[in-house]
């Protein structure tokens, strides 16, 4: 009896130790990149989102500098969505792949 729960204990633990395992190996990426105007400025603050068949799924801002980053946002096909105040919206088509992170610069108009 004692060795039936033994071994039943010990699967327990392996079990949960793979699952862990799985868990930390998602398949997820990231965007990152500049948004500058025509001329090269960086434009602070300008709104960026991630879409996926029409839902919402991360954003950000970008910094003072223009920089970026979105992420961790599952393996798949996207629209980037950039807005700045006094600017056309911009739709973008990208692609995340695991455990890689995208760069996606924007000139805005």
């Amino acid at each position: 009896m004692n060795t039936q729960v033994s071994i039943i204990t010990y699967l327990l633990i392996v079990l949960s130790l793979l699952s862990i395992d799985l868990h930390g190996q998602s398949l997820t990426g990231g965007i990152a990149g500049k948004v500058v105007d025509k001329n090269g400025t960086a434009l602070d603050s300008a709104s960026l989102i991630i879409v996926q068949n029409g839902h919402v799924k991360g954003g950000s801002y970008s910094d003072a500098n223009g920089y970026y980053s979105i992420k961790p946002i599952t393996e798949g096909a996207y629209n980037l969505i950039i807005e700045f105040k006094n600017f056309k919206k911009t739709i973008t088509n990208t692609i995340i792949k695991a455990s890689k992170t995208g760069s996606r610069d924007n000139c805005g108009e």
